[in-house]
Formats: C-alpha cells, structure tokens, sequence
C-alpha cells in the first residue's frame, strides 16, 4: 500500500500537533516522502487499536483526515 498524503509543515503544527504528546495526531507517520496521514487508509484501525490498548503515545484524533489537496501536494 502506497500512502500519498504528505503534509505541509504548517498542517504538521496546527492541525496534526507534532510535538504536542498526547494531542498529536494518532494517524501521523513518517515516509520516505516525508509526514503522512493515515486516517482513510487500512492502517487507521491499527493506530486506533493502539490507542485503545493504551500502547499509543499521540492519541490525538484531529481532523477528517487530508485528502492530496489538503495535505498540500
């Protein structure tokens, strides 16, 4: 599965929260493209499954997810 969804650095601080512990974004992950999100894809469920266990440390859940225009590529 290819996630094309990279995120401008402005979404990284004010939307995802990068950085902000238990705020940040759940969905947030790192690619060989740079930050993506997750919401939307097959892997949101594991990273939901992760925060319910309490094996997450962002839990953030803080917008509908970016689609390509959003994420701003």
């Amino acid at each position: 599965m290819k996630v094309i969804k990279a995120i401008y650095d402005e979404t990284l601080k004010n939307v995802c929260k990068i950085g902000a512990g238990k705020e940040c974004c759940r969905y947030l992950a790192c690619g060989a493209d740079g930050f993506e999100c997750l919401k939307n894809t097959p892997l949101a469920t594991v990273m939901d499954n992760r925060v319910k266990a309490g094996k997450a440390n962002a839990q953030g859940n803080n917008c509908d997810g970016l689609g390509k225009e959003e994420a701003g590529t």
